[in-house]
């Protein structure tokens, strides 16, 4: 499509909407009008005769009745009329018989009407009482008749305004385009070679701008193509130069040992040397000129473009410089381990990267084969853990069976295996730093202070203070990972000493003797007594908690003091799965909710933890197990609990990465 028609038909089509919008709006103006006023007409003459013919209907006047009618009929578009006594039931009528024949049914609006005719009713009302209706139809086709011709004559004014727009567009399009001509000859002249080729420019206007500076353009075109024969000419005369340099770099990349491949700064191989062709299975004729994601596997095929191209933009070397290791693809499709060293060379103003790589296969087959060995013992281990766990499960249950006596003493030997790396932690703290360490700190101070008048040349010149200089720098990354160790020691105290404790608690709940107070108790008041026993615990992870507690909520039979520990067990292992999130960026959030009917009370405890696997919900109720991996018995004392008290407990998760829910809920 050319311009110029491009231009007619643009200016035409939004003439045409622009014509459509503003029919539409007359027209729908025009028939809401027009409608408007023959209802109000219509609802008028029915008040005014239900006015005049209060006094007839009273006194039984027929014959006025009847000439009340005949008058009313003679208003044009009137098509019956009808007084209707509560009393005495019809009185008087007129108008189109087959129109009075039908049920009356009064129109709402233009719509409702289904025959051509409004119908509308006044009552006849004096002094508060109603003593009759009034019934009047008026006709709706002379409105539709004239909302038709209007509709008509709009539409073709529109017709003969669209005509008269293509029109003088066409004419617009003419004016506009009268120049394109000659840069359209222009453009071909110079593509047939004729460069420097000049146009007529006529007029002022942006086109005839664009025409000299197309003229501009033919001109510098030409003036470049001289320089272009000039430089080759000029190259030429190098040519042999560059070759013998070649010639020797050529050497040297095919004495090498490693593979030896150079890339352009989008990726195509320029370069490609026999070890590269023993390593790839390629030879360099079938790789140079093509990607060099030829030889990376997928996903890393599609993305080594992007890396070329973010370094290019941002100029941050990630692995320019550093060797590290990789995954290749031969020419058979074989992938393969090695290793990869990347440099920048900038000749010019061209940039190029040379990539050094070694085939490692044999090394990490080696690896693969250490890796195997060492994953079959740490199965026989875990075969043997397993079994040693199944055993201790065992005497769980035997406990539960006997008696509590003897849970008593599974938790007391538990507590000792707590209380064995707690106290080996303790020794490691009491360690600390080495003495010889502060020491050799204490006299790098005074080295240092004693030149402190000369010190740049002392620790740059000096090999003393080059000496002492560098020992602070390791002594640092020492004290850090002192630190490092220190605060995951006092962790460690600190899942030793909760582990403790829970079992303590459990022992002492269920001890023999050991009764449950229950008392009448406000469930939302326990869980806001939990959340302030926590508090601390959780602004110290930065952990938010929201609540939405119900109103109301029935009181329950319960110990107080046993549904908080419930609670606050929960709660924990909320933080602590929080805790064991490793996204750094993942929410940290608590959600309790309460709500009831008639049959139950439920209470929902939602973290945005770590989650678990959906089919190891049920073995997180056993006693001795936690979802931390753990020994823990918090879950299995809240289901006891909640069975205890005619309730249930239950996990709800979506899986690893999605949090978890547990719902207490207590049937009434």
């Amino acid at each position: 499509m050319s311009f110029r028609l491009k231009t007619i038909v643009g200016i035409a089509v939004i003439e045409a909407i622009a014509l459509s919008l503003l029919i539409w709006t007359s027209l729908n103006f025009l028939k809401t009008s027009n409608e408007k006023a023959l209802m109000e007409r219509a609802s008028t003459t029915a008040v005014m005769l239900a006015t005049m013919t209060t006094d007839a209907v009273l006194s039984f006047d027929l014959a006025s009745l009847e000439s009340f009618i005949e008058e009313l009929l003679k208003n044009p578009g009137v098509v019956y009329g009808r007084i209707i006594s509560t009393s005495d039931g019809l009185l008087a009528e007129g108008g189109d018989r087959e129109v009075l024949a039908r049920p009356f049914a009064a129109d709402a609006d233009f719509r409702s009407i289904v025959d051509n005719v409004y119908d509308v009713e006044s009552k006849i009302i004096l002094e508060g009482n109603t003593y009759g209706v009034v019934q009047v139809g008026l006709s709706i086709k002379a409105l539709q008749s004239l909302f038709g011709a209007a509709r008509n004559r709009i539409t073709v004014l529109a017709l003969a305004e669209m005509a008269l727009t293509a029109f003088f567009s066409l004419i617009l399009g003419l004016w506009l385009t009268r120049q394109l001509g000659s840069l359209a000859e222009g453009s071909r002249q110079i593509s047939a070679g004729n460069l420097g080729y000049q146009i007529s420019i006529r007029g002022s206007d942006e086109l005839a701008q664009t025409a000299g500076t197309f003229n501009q353009m033919s001109l510098d075109l030409q003036q470049s193509y001289r320089q272009v024969s000039d430089a080759l000419e000029e190259a030429r005369r190098t040519g042999g130069e560059l070759a013998l340099s070649e010639a020797k770099m050529r050497a040297v990349l095919d004495g090498a040992v490693d593979g030896i491949i150079t890339i352009d700064d989008n990726g195509i191989i320029e370069s490609f040397n026999p070890a590269a062709e023993k390593i790839f299975g390629y030879s360099s004729q079938e790789v140079i000129g093509k990607n060099v994601n030829l030889l990376v596997p997928e996903p890393y095929k599609k993305r080594h473009d992007d890396y070329i191209r973010s370094y290019l933009k941002t100029g941050n070397a990630k692995i320019l410089g550093i060797g590290r290791e990789v995954e290749g693809e031969r020419k058979n499709g074989e992938l393969f381990p090695l290793e990869l060293g990347i440099s920048e060379i900038k000749i010019e103003q061209k940039r190029l990267f040379t990539g050094i790589v070694r085939d490692i296969s044999n090394r990490k087959q080696t690896e693969e084969e250490l890796r195997q060995y060492r994953e079959n013992l740490e199965q026989l281990v875990e075969e043997r853990t397993r079994e040693l766990k199944d055993t201790q499960q065992k005497l769980i249950e035997q406990a539960f069976e006997s008696g509590r006596a003897q849970l008593a003493a599974m938790m007391l030997h538990n507590i000792g295996n707590a209380i064995t790396p707690f106290t080996s932690q303790i020794d490691a703290l009491k360690k600390g730093l080495p003495d010889h360490a502060i020491n050799y700190l204490e006299k790098s101070y005074a080295e240092l202070t004693a030149h402190r008048d000369h010190l740049n040349v002392y620790v740059q010149d000096d090999p003393r203070g080059r000496e002492v200089f560098a020992y602070i720098g390791e002594l640092i990354t020492s004290l850090k990972q002192f630190r490092t160790n220190f605060h995951h020691d006092l962790e460690k105290m600190d899942t030793s000493l909760n582990y403790v404790s829970d079992i303590l608690s459990l022992q002492q709940n269920y001890e023999p003797g050991q009764r449950e107070n229950r008392r009448r108790t406000n469930v939302n008041a326990l869980i806001e007594t939990a959340l302030k026993m926590q508090l601390d615990n959780m602004k110290n992870r930065g952990i938010t908690v929201s609540k939405d507690l119900e109103v109301g909520l029935p009181e329950l039979l319960i110990d107080q003091n046993r549904f908080v520990q419930v609670l606050t067990n929960v709660i924990k292992n909320a933080c602590k799965a929080i805790d064991a999130h490793k996204e750094t960026d993942a929410p940290k959030r608590i959600q309790l909710k309460t709500a009831s009917n008639k049959d139950r009370i439920t209470i929902e405890i939602k973290d945005s933890g770590i989650g678990i696997a959906p089919d190891q919900i049920q073995q997180l109720f056993e006693p001795g197990i936690s979802k931390k991996g753990s020994q823990g018995f918090g879950l299995h004392y809240s289901k006891m609990f909640m069975q205890s008290n005619n309730g249930q407990v239950l996990l709800e998760t979506h899986g690893i990465g999605h949090g978890a829910t547990v719902k207490l809920i207590f049937n009434l």
